[in-house]
């Protein structure tokens, strides 16, 4: 279930995997992915 927007974040988030890849077909026409796709990976320097 979705979580309601608490506005601020109080925690670290280890944020090791990338999230899943959109609904897409592969080479040979097969559907693969998830609906729930809508993740933004942010890389920084350190």
């Amino acid at each position: 279930d979705p979580q309601e927007w608490s506005g601020h974040w109080k925690q670290v988030h280890n944020a090791l995997e990338d999230g899943p890849a959109c609904v897409q077909l592969d080479e040979d026409g097969q559907i693969f992915g998830k609906e729930d796709c809508l993740y933004l990976n942010i890389f920084v320097p350190t």
